[in-house]
């Protein structure tokens, strides 16, 4: 809850019964401290800019540097990243701890946490794909490679027997075989 809440529950504990009231102790200067940070954390998570007089309204605070002060102490314990614009009068919030989940607020968590998880199988889904095509160009582009190793085989066998079959094809082979030799070792 909130500062404004607890304030509330305590009036209203006051006009129903004694025994409502005792379940909601008076807080110690510490525990209020923390209370009103905790609500700047709440107001926080609902927008990025906080006017001082809304804080001042929402914690019951009507001194500026008291309210500057337990700004300043949210930040220095880590509840926020913020800074404080004393001109404009208000607190610009970079980022903010989670506070407990209300039930209200779970219909909308399910709802953001279900449009990520479809946005994330969608890209999921896109990364298989590419993966997949590029797995079969892959396969396509060896395939023609030893396609074209095969033909060329072919017809180095081909050319050879031609050779051997003219009448000083054995010389010619030795020959043409030193210079593709030459020509590997020359390429490298």
């Amino acid at each position: 809850g909130t500062y404004l809440d607890y304030k509330g529950m305590r009036k209203d504990a006051g006009l129903v019964t004694t025994e409502k009231r005792d379940t909601l102790p008076e807080l110690t200067p510490a525990q209020l401290d923390k209370l009103r940070q905790l609500t700047i954390v709440s107001k926080a998570s609902k927008s990025r800019n906080l006017t001082y007089d809304d804080l001042a309204e929402s914690l019951d605070i009507s001194d500026v540097r008291v309210l500057e002060d337990t700004v300043i102490d949210a930040i220095t314990n880590n509840l926020l990243q913020a800074k404080l614009d004393q001109a404009a009068r208000n607190v610009e919030v970079a980022d903010v701890i989670g506070r407990d989940v209300l039930p209200a607020d779970i219909d909308a968590m399910i709802d953001t946490l279900t449009k990520w998880h479809d946005a994330s199988s969608k890209v999921i889904t896109e990364l298989d794909s590419l993966a997949n095509e590029g797995r079969r160009a892959d396969a396509e582009r060896q395939k023609r490679e030893n396609e074209l190793q095969g033909m060329i085989e072919a017809q180095k066998n081909s050319v050879r027997k031609e050779l051997m079959e003219s009448s000083d094809g054995s010389k010619f082979d030795i020959d043409m075989d030193d210079e593709l030799k030459r020509k590997k070792k020359g390429s490298k």
